[in-house]
C-alpha cells in the first residue's frame, strides 16, 4: 500500500510539473518529463511529438 502511495504522488507530482511548465513553456522542464516518443493530441485532434510541442511553446505558436 505505502509503494502504491509513493508511486501515485510521483505520478501526480510530475502531472503537475508538466501542466506548470505548459503554461509557462518551460521548455527544459519538460524536456525532462515528457517521452521521448510522445504523441500530444490537442482538443482540435492536431498531434505533435514531444520536438514539435516543445518547439511550438519555445516560439509562441503554442500558448497555454
Amino acid at each position: 500500500m505505502v509503494a502504491t502511495q509513493n508511486l501515485e504522488a510521483t505520478i501526480v507530482g510530475l502531472e503537475e510539473e508538466r501542466l506548470a511548465a505548459m503554461v509557462a513553456a518551460d521548455v527544459d522542464t519538460l524536456d525532462r518529463v515528457l517521452a521521448d516518443d510522445l504523441r500530444y493530441v490537442h482538443t482540435t485532434a492536431a498531434i505533435d511529438t514531444k520536438e514539435s510541442l516543445t518547439s511550438g511553446l519555445a516560439s509562441g505558436r503554442l500558448n497555454y
